[in-house]
């Protein structure tokens, strides 16, 4: 839409001056927002809006919602398209990654701007009691995913014509741990820790049952992920 604004003026002229600014000890950046600028959710073929996402069935251990094609969900920031790609690109220029939540779904994504994985990287954590439980089913497989990775990770247009890359989602599933209400609807949080001697970031989400610090313990399947700062289109753990 002509005219349509995603971060206005005042942002973008901060996000500009931001980008140039290496004065100092800055080693590292990250964009922090509400929520992502794309749209990793599906829902079945023919849907248009959203309500029926709570009367969805969820999914047992390994299930896969069929039919189901991605959508788009204006609680995203995956439009309008020209000003998103104007503020990704800044990102990508202050070499930050991006922080976002509000989308329930727990993801890892690589933005592409002008081509598939030429932008930055992005983490949305999960909602840490969430009763919206979004999903990430899409009925064709990922393009170009690492071997061995989930059909639904790899090269994908969004609802919105948006391209980016999945790494890692969070989907709901049945998995027996009460109260199920919540528990089945992949609720948690995210750690992002920056390493500033080996200039390497680490995204990972977690269930909201699992401590940390326990012995043993294990972020969602397909987490942590690994990037190189100099090296932002590539994954190295």
């Amino acid at each position: 839409m002509k005219g349509a604004e995603l971060l206005g003026a005042r942002q973008m002229r901060f996000l500009e001056r931001w980008a140039n600014d290496s004065r100092g000890d800055v080693r590292m950046k990250a964009v922090v927002s509400q929520t992502l600028f794309a749209n990793v959710a599906t829902l079945p073929k023919g849907s248009r809006a959203d309500e029926i996402t709570t009367k969805l069935p969820i999914q047992p251990p390994g299930g896969y919602a069929e039919g189901e094609a991605p959508v788009q969900d204006h609680d995203s920031n995956g439009w309008p398209q020209t000003p998103r790609l104007a503020a990704l690109r800044l990102m990508r220029k202050a070499g930050a990654i991006h922080i976002a939540g509000d989308q329930h779904l727990g993801s890892t994504i690589q933005y592409g701007i002008d081509t598939f994985r030429d932008g930055p990287f992005a983490i949305c954590v999960p909602s840490v009691a969430n009763f919206w439980p979004r999903r990430w089913f899409p009925e064709e497989d990922g393009a170009n995913r690492a071997p061995g990775a989930p059909r639904n990770t790899g090269d994908y247009l969004d609802g919105f014509g948006n391209k980016m890359t999945v790494f890692a989602v969070s989907n709901p599933h049945t998995l027996g741990i009460a109260p199920a209400d919540i528990n089945d609807r992949a609720p948690g949080y995210g750690i992002i820790t920056f390493d500033r001697i080996e200039h390497t970031i680490t995204m990972a989400n977690w269930p909201r049952w699992v401590d940390p610090s326990s012995p043993g313990a294990k972020p969602y399947s397909g987490w942590p992920i690994t990037i190189r700062q100099e090296k932002r289109d590539r994954v190295v753990k």
